[in-house]
Parts: structure tokens; C-alpha cells; sequence
């Protein structure tokens, strides 16, 4: 029995597997950021809608999730149309995640950093649709660039994290610190 392909060319097995990956990724999404939270009396105000950075104690960890949870969704609307169309379909439903957080749903903060870091992930999530084969089965040359990258990006994540575990005494007069219990 002969199978029929889509006018993309692409297997109906892949057909369906497309279509699971992008009902799962808009679920996700929509349960990670339509959701109301609840809003207590007595909380501060959100961010202004055009602070980027030093809004508040989350900053890094808020980017760093957008951008991962948008990899997914520029992946998905890249299989059913070209690359521009499918970023624009991103910052489309960034846009519309962030009305909404906006105007309707209670508890949720809209602002510029949401959607500059979503716009990224989706961008993110299109260029590795189309470059994926590259960077599972690289030649010689990409290999060795791809090991330079992640040699680098190693010793970054080392030296940042060095950096955040060096010692800091307060400036207090007295301060306190562990050190291991060895007995003589």
C-alpha cells in the first residue's frame, strides 16, 4: 500500500507527528502563561512594562524560561510554513500572550522582556529546525567549531559560577562560615 504525502513532502507519519508537537507545545504554553495566578493584597506593584533588567529578583530566571519555553513553538510553526512566516507567527502570539496578560487574566506581568526574550526562543527554536542535521551529524569542520562553542560556553558556565561561590563576608563585624569538622 502506497503512502500519500503531503504537498510539503513530508510523510504522513511525519504529518502527525507535526501535528502532535504543535498541539503539545500550544497546550504548554498557554498552561505556563494564560493561567490566572492568584494576587495578593499586599504585593508591590509589577514592573513598568519597559524595564528590561533590574525590575526585580527574577530577572535572569524569567528570560532564560521564555526563551526555552518558545524553542518548541518557533520549531512547530516552522514545519507548516517558511521562516519569516513562522517568526512572525511567534511575536503574533507573543503579542497576544501579552494583551491578555494585560487586560484579562489577573495576577500575570506583560512587559517588553517577555517579549523580546519569547521573539528570541521562537527564532531560536526556527533556526534549529533548519539546522538540525548540521548539529547532529556534522563534518569534520563543524565538529571542531561545535566543540570550540561548547568548550567555551563551559568555561563561561565554570567561571560564572566560580564567580557567584567566591566568599563574601558581610559587612558585618562577625560572620560565620563552614568549614569541615576534623577532628586534632
Amino acid at each position: 500500500m502506497h503512502q500519500r504525502t503531503p504537498s510539503n513532502g513530508a510523510s504522513a507519519a511525519s504529518r502527525t507527528r507535526a501535528v502532535a508537537c504543535t498541539a503539545l507545545t500550544l497546550a504548554f504554553v498557554s498552561c505556563l502563561t494564560l493561567v490566572p495566578t492568584p494576587v495578593d493584597p499586599g504585593q508591590k506593584e509589577f514592573a513598568p512594562f519597559t524595564c528590561l533588567f533590574g525590575c526585580g529578583d527574577q530577572d535572569l530566571r524569567d528570560v532564560v524560561s521564555n526563551i526555552l519555553m518558545f524553542i518548541p513553538m518557533g520549531w512547530a510553526a516552522r514545519y507548516w510554513t517558511r521562516s519569516r512566516g513562522a517568526l512572525a507567527l511567534s511575536i503574533l502570539a507573543t503579542l497576544t500572550i501579552e494583551v491578555l496578560q494585560t487586560s484579562l487574566i489577573t495576577g500575570r506581568d506583560a512587559s517588553l522582556r517577555d517579549i523580546l526574550s519569547n521573539s528570541l526562543g521562537g527564532g531560536l527554536g526556527i533556526w534549529l529546525f533548519d539546522h538540525w542535521r548540521s548539529l547532529a551529524r556534522p563534518d569534520r569542520g563543524q565538529a571542531i567549531r561545535l566543540a570550540a562553542v561548547g568548550s567555551g560556553a563551559w568555561l563561561a558556565l565554570l567561571g560564572f559560577c566560580g564567580f557567584g561561590m567566591r566568599s563574601a563576608p558581610t559587612g558585618d563585624r562577625w560572620y560565620g562560615a563552614w568549614v569541615p569538622d576534623v577532628p586534632q
